[in-house]
């Protein structure tokens, strides 16, 4: 990608087509159509507000380069299933520098404060971000720099979520000793889980294209799985 962009998912060499067309990452393939069409159209030559020589050229290349190749895979349920799998590990993976990342815009800072309801704060937030985001042709890139990093502190917020909610309980203190039980053997790891782990060793160093590699092969062995 031509397009200097280093905050966000783009900040660890991950193009954030979600931030591109404007979309949540819960989007579906009706939404996901709508919005390009929205965005298509405002930037195809002849429907193009800007009607300078340069500012045309510019909204075919922002049309050609990212929003054509955002809507191709975000538009493949499969595609966009394994796009989902290497955003959600890559959260899961930053989620306990959560605290310690530095926030360049207020979105994201106003997302990460929140201590309740941040599917709300993320959709009403992503919403305040998108409704001129392809007006001016000359700040579409920080708009999308935006979004990207709104995406990865919710990616990062979800993850945190989920961990807490599988942390097993404490038991209080019994006055009554319990019988002694036999441990159980440990569970065999499952090639699904083997393949996560090298997904994340990927994505630790910065080998996108061989984890979605990986999460491919995973899912064509394990198709109804989706841990």
């Amino acid at each position: 990608m031509n397009f200097p962009i280093q905050q966000g998912l783009f900040k660890y060499d991950i193009t954030d087509h979600y931030a591109i067309l404007g979309i949540p990452l819960n989007a579906d393939s009706k939404l996901i159509r709508q919005r390009y069409l929205i965005v298509a159209r405002s930037l195809h030559p002849d429907t193009c507000k800007d009607k300078t020589e340069n500012g045309k050229k510019l909204a075919n290349k922002l049309l050609s380069k990212l929003v054509n190749p955002a809507y191709e895979l975000l538009s493949k349920e499969e595609s966009r299933k394994e796009y989902l799998l290497i955003l959600s590990q890559m959260g899961l993976n930053l989620a306990a520098e959560l605290s310690t990342i530095t926030l360049a815009s207020d979105t994201a800072q106003k997302l990460f404060q929140a201590t309740q309801n941040a599917d709300l704060v993320y959709d009403k937030l992503l919403k305040s971000l998108i409704v001129e985001q392809y007006s001016e042709l000359n700040q579409v890139l920080p708009k999308i720099a935006q979004l990207s990093e709104l995406n990865l502190v919710y990616l990062m917020v979800q993850s945190t979520e989920k961990s807490d909610q599988h942390k097993p309980k404490v038991k209080p203190p019994s006055e009554k000793p319990e019988p002694i039980e036999k441990e159980p053997v440990a569970p065999s790891v499952s090639a699904i889980e083997a393949s996560i782990r090298r997904v994340k060793e990927y994505l630790e160093r910065k080998n996108s294209s061989q984890a979605i590699i990986e999460l491919r092969a995973a899912l064509k062995n394990e198709p109804n799985n989706c841990t």
